[in-house]
């Protein structure tokens, strides 16, 4: 059993041996991506600080709200590569975005009996009364692309990477120092240079807005209608997906994929109550 074992492994088998093989700590292990994986090993170290703000107005005037607020810095060097027998490089983890913003805000439309404006009755009064406007809106920047997929050559500054106005053309600066030549990218045994995430070079940045519309209808002794409009992704915003990161395709720097296809829709919904 044992030499079928190593009569089907390469690195026992084969006549000769690529150098690079034998610098790693376990060479002949290749059939998981192309060597041994780590995973869950108490190796390195992770760094996070946050900060939260919150404000509430509670119900006046028609009004009520909440508004939330968190910063956050997490870095780590968790990952260890091939030639690496622990984590050497600090950088950035998608596990919390720099900041994320999300409030929301309900209000009473001032027309009508007991409000501000309209309150003699009338026509016009009784169309503009019982009105109430909810909305909800959260803003998050992208998560950090990932570049761990393959090794890169890039003679350049790391600064000049990220642009300011990103585009889907052009998301960020392809034109820093990336080697784009197939013929001579990394070869297998090269160790990697290049870092696997860029701080300054995200995904598209989440932002959605919902809004609903409601209004009350008395129908005699305590019954009452309530008739109700939804819309999810008022502003219909669509979500891509990260930018092209292979230095040779010719859509290197381009944003194609859709990753969420969250259209915009309408809830419609009457309720009684009795």
């Amino acid at each position: 059993m044992l030499y079928q074992r190593l009569a089907s492994n390469p690195t026992f088998s084969s006549a000769t041996i690529q150098r690079n093989r034998l610098l790693r700590q376990f060479g002949f292990m290749t059939g998981l991506a192309g060597g041994l994986l780590y995973g869950n090993l108490p190796l390195g170290a992770s760094k996070s600080h946050s900060l939260e703000v919150q404000v509430n107005r509670r119900f006046s005037n028609g009004l009520s709200g909440f508004l939330s607020f968190n910063a956050n810095r997490v870095r780590y060097n968790r990952t260890v590569e091939e030639f690496d027998r622990e984590p050497t490089l600090w950088q950035g983890s998608n596990d919390a975005r720099p900041w994320r913003l999300a409030g929301v805000a309900s209000y009473e439309l001032p027309f009508g009996r007991g409000r501000q404006f309209l309150t003699d009755g009338g026509v016009v009064a009784a169309l503009a009364s019982n009105w109430q406007v909810t909305g909800t809106w959260e803003y998050q920047p992208g998560a950090l692309l990932d570049w761990g997929g393959q090794n890169i050559f890039f003679n350049g500054d790391l600064d000049d990477i990220p642009l300011d106005d990103p585009t889907r053309e052009r998301w960020f600066n392809i034109d820093a120092g990336f080697e784009r030549d197939p013929a001579r990218i990394p070869a297998a045994f090269q160790t990697r240079a290049f870092p696997f995430r860029l701080d300054g070079v995200r995904g598209q940045s989440l932002m959605f807005t919902n809004m609903s519309i409601q209004r009350s209808f008395r129908a005699g002794g305590n019954r009452t209608w309530q008739l109700r409009v939804d819309a999810q992704n008022l502003f219909n915003r669509q979500q891509w997906q990260g930018a092209n990161l292979n230095p040779t395709s010719t859509l290197f720097g381009q944003v194609t994929n859709v990753a969420l296809n969250q259209m915009r829709f309408f809830t419609f919904g009457a309720r009684m109550t009795f």
